[in-house]
């Protein structure tokens, strides 16, 4: 919990921002709870020992996030999401991955080993 502290501590309005382009591009049509479980990955692996500890080295890993939006429309629905993580730190959904379905090769990883669907990705 100590390191999810520090981590809001330290994220600036800036990584709110990249975050939420980054969600957009991958959540545009999402449901608010689907934005909050891909946000959450993000946030996850900044403190997960597994992956780089800053925002933007978790977004710029290779073959991992969308390219992020530059459409308002989109970022501005989905940035309220990302926004309300800053009060809420304790209630993130405690997932690391997500895929978007059978096209991608870790869907059956997903499905096989404890993975679960909401609308549009699988999360584990």
């Amino acid at each position: 919990m100590l390191e999810f502290l520090l981590l809001f501590l330290s994220v600036q309005n800036a990584d709110y921002d990249l975050i939420s382009k980054m969600v957009a591009a991958e959540c545009s049509i999402c449901s608010e709870t689907e934005i909050s479980y891909v946000t959450a990955t993000i946030f996850n692996r900044v403190v997960d020992e597994d992956f780089p500890n800053s925002v933007e080295e978790v977004l710029s890993q290779p073959n991992q996030f969308t390219k992020p939006v530059e459409d308002l429309k989109p970022f501005i629905r989905v940035a309220s999401v990302v926004y309300s993580f800053k009060n809420n730190f304790l209630l993130y959904p405690k997932v690391l991955y997500f895929c978007t379905g059978e096209a991608h090769s870790p869907f059956l990883y997903f499905v096989k080993d404890g993975g679960f669907k909401l609308e549009y990705h699988y999360f584990k």
